[in-house]
């Protein structure tokens, strides 16, 4: 194996916010697959809960589901690139 612990190591990869998947339920936009994922499996998938504490934190906004989505629509509706 290859010691690499002495290479510094950027994690760039991200995922772009796409404007058609913004209708969909919120918990959907976390959806990896072609499947539809019932919202009660989507909202207990720790990438959910972790994005929500994240939200709420970022957006300064309670840690309440509806308020951050809520909160987290306004803001990507009212400046997308900015977003």
């Amino acid at each position: 194996m290859i010691d690499l612990s002495q290479y510094p190591v950027v994690d760039d990869h991200c995922h772009p916010f796409l404007p058609w998947r913004e209708d969909k339920e919120f918990p959907q936009l976390f959806n990896l697959s072609t499947l539809n994922i019932s919202r009660v499996h989507g909202e207990n998938t720790l990438l959910y809960r972790k994005v929500i504490r994240e939200l709420s934190r970022v957006l300064d906004c309670p840690l309440d589901l509806d308020v951050v989505v809520k909160r987290r629509r306004e803001e990507y509706s009212s400046n997308p690139s900015g977003y």
